[in-house]
């Protein structure tokens, strides 16, 4: 999916970024060196890309990507694109400077009851809180809505 929709924009790569608390961002870089952004070459492989998740820094095997992300970005070079994902509400918010159609958007929604509906899963009692909602609504409905 994120190689469809950079051949789609025709963008070279894709940038990848951990975005945590400031922080713990400051606390990453001061303990190794580098900040947790990638640039991700199209003509990598899916094992290719879950191994570069799953690379750590030197001496520290529990600082991987897919074990310390809890919001990730996902970007276009040409800024035509952008995902933002949330572990914690296990949600991903794309949003794309145009429609587009066909098999790129296939397996995501518009923002309606049935991705609240799934959303729930990770409230108390399966509720969605009334200002999450509104919250969610506001920034990301899609306009045409």
């Amino acid at each position: 999916m994120l190689k469809s929709l950079a051949h789609h924009h025709h963008d070279d790569f894709i940038l990848m970024a951990v975005l945590e608390h400031s922080d713990d961002m400051n606390r990453f870089y001061e303990t190794f060196g580098y900040f947790n952004w990638l640039k991700i070459p199209l003509h990598i492989t899916a094992d290719e890309y879950l191994s570069i998740l799953t690379d750590y820094p030197k001496h520290s095997k529990n600082d991987c990507i897919l074990n310390i992300a809890s919001r990730v970005v996902w970007a276009s070079p040409s800024l035509k694109w952008a995902i933002y994902g949330e572990r914690d509400f296990e949600i991903c918010i794309l949003g794309i400077d145009q429609e587009i159609a066909g098999k790129t958007l296939e397996s995501w929604r518009l923002l309606d009851d049935h991705v609240l509906d799934w959303i729930s899963v990770v409230f108390p009692n399966q509720i969605v809180p009334d200002e999450f909602q509104k919250k969610l609504a506001a920034h990301y409905k899609y306009k045409g809505q």
